[in-house]
Order: C-alpha cells, then sequence, then structure tokens
C-alpha cells in the first residue's frame, strides 16, 4: 500500500514537472536563437557601416554569419531586390520542425523582436524568407 502511495505521489509530480520542463526547454531554444539573430544583426550593421548597404548584389542579401542553431534556421525576410531602403532588414529565425515548435522569431534593424505564434515559411527557403501573404500570425513584442 505505501509503494502505491510513493507511486502515485511521484505520477503526480512528473504530470506537473514535465509540461513545466518542456516549456524551459523551448525558452531556452528560443534564447539561443535570439542571440543568434542578435550576433547577425552586429554583423550586418558592421557591413552596412563599411560598405552603405546590405546587399552582395541587386538580388543577394550579404551573407548571415549564424545561419542555423541546432533547433532552428535563420534567414533575412524578403528579397534584397524589393528592399525600399538600403538600411532595412529583417531576420526571421523558424524553426527546424515545425511541430514540435511552430513559432517563428522575427528581428529587424531596429532590434525590435516579434514572437508569431505561427507562420508558414519553411527552411526550405533558401536565400531569404518571401513572406508571402502574411505568413507569420500573431506576433507580439518579445522581450
Amino acid at each position: 500500500m505505501e509503494v502505491l502511495v510513493a507511486v502515485a505521489i511521484v505520477g503526480i509530480l512528473v504530470a506537473f514537472a514535465y509540461p513545466m520542463y518542456q516549456e524551459s526547454v523551448k525558452k531556452g531554444r528560443l534564447s539561443d536563437v535570439q542571440k543568434a539573430l542578435l550576433d547577425n544583426a552586429q554583423a550586418w550593421e558592421r557591413h552596412y557601416a563599411s560598405h552603405g548597404n546590405f546587399r552582395k548584389t541587386s538580388r543577394l542579401w550579404i551573407d548571415l554569419p549564424i545561419r542555423e542553431t541546432d533547433f532552428f534556421c535563420i534567414r533575412p525576410q524578403g528579397a534584397p531586390r524589393g528592399a525600399t531602403h538600403d538600411g532595412q532588414f529583417a531576420f526571421k529565425a523558424v524553426a527546424l520542425n515545425k511541430q514540435q515548435e511552430p513559432r517563428a522569431l522575427i528581428l529587424n534593424q531596429d532590434l525590435t523582436m516579434l514572437l508569431c505564434e505561427s507562420t508558414t515559411s519553411a527552411c526550405s527557403e533558401t536565400d531569404f524568407f518571401a513572406n508571402p501573404s502574411r505568413a507569420d500570425k500573431n506576433c507580439r513584442a518579445y522581450p
């Protein structure tokens, strides 16, 4: 009887602890990709200070120093040809496994960070995320 009580208590603790653990892991992964986005922004700002733009050519963005973390891919958002101003950019991080993590993290040139609850962007987009028909949904400021 005592063993059953002990097993029941452990089961209850696990039922509460495991979801909290999973949420903590997701926050850690977002923190890792947030740092990568900021590192990329810093590298692009150094390039801009030297060259006055963020492009290799009219059709190509400069390279990102960090294109992927363990759980996210990172790409510029939008085609360089469509950029309205040479001093503007945005990066987006999309989960490599969107079933585990459907959210996306976006950083712009002002270092404004947004967390979007869902996105249709995928890591298979190689040079940049095209963002057709507002691919990102339910976005809010992210600390």
